[in-house]
């Protein structure tokens, strides 16, 4: 077992909040860095021995956060998050596109008046990016989801917002066997409680079904989505405030191919644990 810390800017706090192994191998880890009391995009490489290759921070006159990172070429990334820097109001979603070295190749950045974030990026059969979080600026005042396809060069294919009279946000999103995709989060209901959810849409963002944790009360949100091929079965895993010992518990739930929960299991101790990423082992 290897375990490493991190500084690769001194006296900063530095949080890593995705990472991927690239196809040579090497880890890419993004997420963000405080300096000078303002938040800049944080990336780095490291080998699978934890020695780092190089780190370097994108940002401007605010904060700046990476959310997801995902390998589209052999040597091309593409980053998404949320900027305050130059936006068009409140915060806007970015899609930053990078090289092997973490050199920025070409930046995309989306948003209205209010605030929008882009919490999760997948790459498709097409060879195109698929984009989803929140709308503030798009929807009806509350957090709503938004689906947006681009090209790999970040060109704007398809947007498209999914309205919801209660707030609702994207935290994961995968392509399903059947070339379409299924994204999880959580949406607060109309008795404020936080419902964690998962959705299969087509293409064009137009939801095909919806399910939410069957429990009354079983606040909680799912933060990880990936599909096992062989039984197309959806693995998801997030916290709940239902089950468990006390305060939040970590999920994790196998759904199967319509969305209906199959099985699943809690872990945690008297206080608050939460699971954030779920990735499948190579058996």
């Amino acid at each position: 077992i290897l375990r490493k810390t991190f500084n690769s800017f001194q006296n900063n706090t530095e949080q890593i909040t995705s990472v991927v192994r690239a196809s040579y191998g090497s880890f890419i880890l993004t997420g963000k860095i405080l300096i000078n009391s303002d938040y800049n995009v944080f990336i780095m490489a490291v080998t699978p021995e934890g020695n780092v290759l190089w780190a370097k921070n994108y940002g401007g006159s605010d904060w700046d956060f990476a959310k997801d990172i995902v390998q589209i070429s052999a040597n091309n990334f593409v980053i998404c998050g949320e900027t305050y820097s130059q936006s068009n109001g409140g915060s806007d979603a970015f899609l930053l596109r990078i090289n092997a070295q973490g050199d920025s190749l070409k930046y995309n950045q989306f948003g209205g008046a209010d605030d929008d974030c882009a919490n999760a990026v997948c790459y498709n059969h097409n060879q195109e990016l698929v984009v989803s979080g929140y709308t503030k600026s798009y929807g009806v005042g509350s957090k709503d989801v938004f689906y947006y396809r681009t090209s790999e060069q970040l060109d704007s294919l398809h947007f498209k917002v999914n309205l919801s009279p209660y707030s609702i946000e994207v935290y994961d999103i995968i392509q399903s066997h059947d070339s379409n995709y299924v994204a999880v989060g959580y949406y607060t209901d109309s008795l404020t409680h936080t419902n964690a959810w998962i959705k299969k849409m087509n293409d064009t963002g137009t939801y095909l079904w919806s399910h939410k944790q069957s429990k009354v009360l079983d606040e909680g949100t799912y933060y990880s989505i990936l599909q096992n091929l062989p039984n197309q079965s959806y693995y998801v895993v997030g916290n709940s405030n239902y089950y468990g010992n006390g305060g939040k518990e970590v999920i994790v739930h196998r759904i199967n191919r319509n969305g209906y929960f199959e099985t699943g299991l809690t872990f945690g101790d008297v206080k608050d644990d939460v699971g954030y990423h779920l990735r499948q082992d190579q058996d």
